[in-house]
């Protein structure tokens, strides 16, 4: 009877001392401990991954640390979120924590390119031109020269798109005699900006070609007392100069736009062509002067400077080409000067003239205003 009674009690008695061992090493982990009495198969955010314990792998050198979650501060547009892996538009965070739902996605706008403003040509001012094909800008500037007397310059920069922007006039019937002031010649002609030609109908020698046409090619001599410089400028804006005495007009190139007969040659590919002591006549004194150089096909540069004043008597030829070639010139050459000196621009003559009079020349080189660009513009 007793042994039955003992084989009824004992498995009651080790049920109950097992329940009381449980019971215990719960309550004291979680009062001694200070741990949870949490069942860690329970994960509070479904997205979130958490090892058990025991079972973390140790850090290794290649591993790259996980920033922490930060479960108080909800996020938002104001607040970016930080850490080694950053929170997108394409990966929502979500859990029952306060960092849930979808991060708000800003949208970024590309920067729209605003068209080119559309400029109205011509544009005029007292001193600049510009259309689609035609670039004039004019500046004044004040030199000393040889005699100790300041002297006025202007500087024209000329860029062309064609050279046919650049034209020739001669004035009424071409005759030995046949003369006009440029003033009249480029209102004739409608033209924004004109300067004096070779005036080639005060000698009766000299090779003149203008806009293509033969005038004359009846050559000078060296012995000339200008000499036998000419100055050819082609059909592609390039220019160059010949002696006229080593050639035959009338079997120049096809393609010679403009023929000058005057001289002499400044600057030839950037060398100084003239010297202070072996020029002779009025060459050595100081002039009113009228030059034209070239920078690069269809860009030239123009000099104009006053002289025979009161208050400025002009430049050496040597003075003129020392300021073509600080201008940037490969090529210069020296046009009609003294009192045909004449620069015209927009309805006006520039620079100031010797007895305050322009003088009647053969010729003039000119560039049409705006019409006259749009219709060689069309060609």
């Amino acid at each position: 009877m007793k042994k039955q009674f003992l084989s009824f009690i004992l498995p009651i008695l080790v049920f109950c001392i097992g329940i009381i061992g449980m019971t215990s090493f719960t309550l004291l982990d979680a009062f001694i401990l200070d741990r949870p009495i949490v069942d860690e198969t329970i994960i509070r955010n479904p997205t979130l991954t958490r090892p058990q314990r025991g079972t973390e792998a140790p850090p290794s050198a290649d591993s790259t640390p996980t920033a922490p979650v930060t479960t108080k501060t909800p996020v938002t547009g104001d607040t970016p979120v930080t850490g080694d892996t950053p929170v997108t538009g394409d990966t929502p965070v979500t859990g029952d924590d306060p960092v849930t739902g979808e991060v708000p996605v800003t949208t970024v706008i590309p920067e729209t390119t605003s068209p080119p403003p559309v400029i109205e040509y011509p544009i005029v001012s007292d001193r600049y031109y510009k259309d689609e094909n035609i670039e004039i800008t004019i500046e004044e500037d004040v030199m000393i020269n040889k005699n100790g007397v300041a002297t006025k310059l202007f500087y024209v920069d000329l860029k062309l798109s064609d050279i046919e922007y650049l034209r020739t006039f001669i004035a009424t019937d071409r005759g030995r005699y046949s003369k006009d002031t440029v003033a009249n010649m480029a209102k004739e002609n409608a033209a924004i900006f004109a300067i004096n030609g070779d005036y080639f109908t005060f000698r009766e020698r000299g090779i003149v070609y203008r806009n293509y046409e033969a005038i004359r090619v009846t050559s000078r001599k060296r012995s000339d007392p200008f000499g036998d410089d000419a100055l050819l400028l082609m059909a592609d804006g390039d220019f160059f100069m010949i002696d006229e005495a080593q050639v035959d007009g009338s079997t120049l190139p096809l393609d010679t736009y403009q023929c000058f007969s005057f001289g002499p040659r400044l600057l030839e590919y950037g060398d100084m062509m003239v010297d202070e002591n072996d020029e002779v006549g009025q060459s050595a004194n100081s002039n009113p002067r009228t030059a034209i150089g070239i920078i690069s096909p269809l860009h030239y540069k123009i000099v104009v400077s006053e002289g025979r004043l009161v208050d400025g008597d002009g430049l050496t030829l040597f003075e003129l080409a020392g300021v073509m070639a600080r201008l940037g010139c490969r090529d210069a050459y020296n046009l009609d000067g003294g009192s045909s000196t004449t620069l015209y621009f927009n309805g006006e003559v520039l620079n100031e003239l010797p007895k305050d009079k322009e003088r009647e020349v053969s010729d003039c080189i000119f560039i049409n205003g705006y019409s006259y660009s749009e219709e060689v513009g069309e060609r």
